[in-house]
């Protein structure tokens, strides 16, 4: 990612979760309030922070566009580089009461460089 101009790019949920190994403790670097951070290896070699947002109510798309907007717009030397995110709402179908329902699930996740020291 030697080129910090460059626009972050999208990211299937599922390539995150190959190159975090299913989000394996073994990969987890790191958590906050908003989510947990894992550091994901692509086959070729490059490395990503990858955070995984919580499912927190409030936390709806008009605010994780925003964080997406304000993360993207930063370009500075001193300052870890967005370099992809993840939106995906997932449906999967449930027994509930008797019935099956169709469940969605949003995925959401913000992916930035990796720095090897913290």
């Amino acid at each position: 990612m030697d080129n910090i101009s460059a626009a972050p790019r999208v990211l299937s949920f599922q390539l995150l979760n190959e190159i975090t190994n299913g989000f394996s403790k073994d990969m987890k670097i790191g958590a906050g309030s908003y989510g947990n951070v894992y550091k994901g290896e692509h086959k070729n070699g490059e490395m990503i922070a990858v955070k995984v947002l919580h499912s927190i109510p409030g936390l709806d798309n008009e605010q994780f566009a925003k964080e997406y907007q304000n993360l993207a717009s930063l370009q500075h030397e001193n300052i870890v580089q967005l370099v992809g995110y993840s939106h995906e709402t997932l449906g999967e179908f449930r027994h509930h009461e008797g019935r099956m329902i169709l469940v969605e699930t949003i995925k959401r996740a913000l992916c930035f460089e990796y720095m090897q020291n913290g």
